[in-house]
């Protein structure tokens, strides 16, 4: 599909996602959902300060200096000085100054918690909240033949690999000063989306086929998840973003499972 066409379709099946992602049972899911996770994360913060503010300050110093580990001739030699030999994160407050990496951490801590407690929403829409979304979604559409389930052994496997992405690619990116505030954006919008394949397709569609829908889709996949990957700091809406990726990551997939089958009929 053409770059254009790509766009379009992901920016449909945004639309169609925000539709039924809103609807008042959902709605109802999710904000449950949110209660409970503030709840767990408040009690996290509350018992265990002083390790989740250690964990800020050595992100935040990553990704400022982190490659400057690796490289520190890419400093000035007075700048060296203050980096080596000592934790990266009291080499960059040397470095910058109190105040300004004091400002840093602050603000890459408030990122973490609000990243962590989405990160807890969106597993909790995974695995309780999908079914129900997937019901809603599919009525849009043809009924579709039913498929084998998906066995929870490539549930995990398909985590895993997810998992393993991540790291991958997000760890290099972490080392690259400025832009690795992007990449690593478009990466999870990307895998925001791609770890609710199983659920959007389990029982519609086999493991062949899906494997074939997301090389025929991925450019889209990563589309939609960059357009929605902003979409928590819309203030009300942005509660029911995991509902809203989960619907439309149903549609997407489901649009292009009945092309699939229709250019497999026609054939």
């Amino acid at each position: 599909m053409p770059p254009l066409s790509s766009l379009r379709e992901a920016f449909t099946c945004a639309l169609l996602g925000l539709r039924d992602g809103v609807s008042l049972r959902i709605i109802a899911f999710s904000l449950g959902l949110w209660l409970g996770t503030c709840v767990l994360w408040s009690a996290i913060i509350f018992f265990a300060w002083a390790q989740v503010k250690t964990a800020a300050a050595f992100v935040a110093a990553w990704s400022l200096l982190g490659i400057f580990r690796i490289f520190p001739n890419w400093l000035p030699a007075s700048a060296q000085e203050k980096i080596a030999g000592v934790p990266l994160a009291d080499g960059a407050n040397a470095l910058l100054g109190s105040v300004a990496f004091g400002t840093i951490t602050s603000i890459v801590l408030i990122l973490l918690i609000g990243i962590a407690a989405y990160a807890t929403v969106r597993i909790a829409v995974e695995f309780w909240l999908m079914p129900i979304i997937r019901e809603v979604a599919e009525k849009h559409y043809p009924p579709f033949p039913p498929r084998a389930p998906y066995r929870l052994l490539y549930s995990v496997t398909n985590v895993a690999k997810t998992g393993a992405l991540a790291v991958l690619l997000g760890l290099p990116f972490l080392f690259i000063p400025v832009a690795n505030v992007v990449l690593l954006f478009v990466l999870f919008g990307y895998l925001n989306v791609r770890t609710l394949v199983n659920e959007a397709l389990d029982g519609l569609a086999s493991r062949d086929e899906q494997r074939v829908l997301i090389r025929r889709i991925r450019v889209r996949m990563v589309l939609l998840g960059t357009l929605l990957g902003g979409a928590p700091a819309i203030p009300i809406l942005g509660l029911m973003t995991p509902a809203w990726i989960g619907a439309a990551t149903c549609h997407l997939f489901l649009r292009e499972l009945a092309r699939l089958r229709a250019e497999s009929i026609a054939g």
